[in-house]
């Protein structure tokens, strides 16, 4: 990982830990929405379709965030609660920004001590959930491959037991 400088979607989140130790002096941004909104963004990108990955992140059988919105919050809101409390003496290797505020480059370039580059600051993933994500024949191909292989990927790591159930995950948080 030597030839990086910076990692960012799952599992990252899930490991700051052992990242924080295996890179010392390393910098962590937690990005943050309010709870809704991220429910309701990240049950339209799931949907239907559960993963070992999500089975991970939330817990067995709690996969389909849309299927238990309370628990899908409880360990959105757990997370940030155990970053910030891991973090709590060294404000300096930590910083918060909520997705939907953020507009410049300013904030993360200042707290990485960067240059802020010549490119406009990004904004990916801005989704109107009313459209259908596996519209297409290719979409709905690779949807209904994963909607074969994952129930058996899921089926093999439940019985590896490398998937967490609902109260371990939120303790392991």
């Amino acid at each position: 990982m030597n030839e990086w400088d910076a990692a960012e979607d799952n599992p990252i989140p899930l490991i700051y830990k052992e990242l924080d130790q295996l890179f010392p002096g390393s910098k962590f941004i937690l990005t943050t929405r309010d709870p809704e909104k991220w429910y309701d963004s990240v049950s339209y990108h799931i949907g239907n379709l559960k993963t070992p990955m999500h089975e991970w992140l939330f817990g067995r059988g709690k996969g389909l965030p849309k299927q238990d919105k309370e628990h899908s919050i409880r360990i959105f809101n757990t997370h940030r609660e155990r970053v910030i409390e891991y973090f709590k003496d060294r404000p300096e290797d930590l910083l918060i920004i909520d997705v939907t505020e953020i507009q410049n480059w300013n904030t993360i370039c200042s707290f990485l001590d960067e240059e802020i580059p010549s490119t406009p600051f990004p904004h990916a993933n801005k989704t109107n959930y009313k459209n259908d994500k596996h519209a297409g024949i290719k979409h709905g191909i690779r949807y209904w491959k994963k909607r074969i292989i994952n129930p058996t990927k899921i089926c093999w790591f439940n019985h590896k037991t490398y998937l967490p159930s609902p109260n371990q995950r939120l303790e392991r948080l």
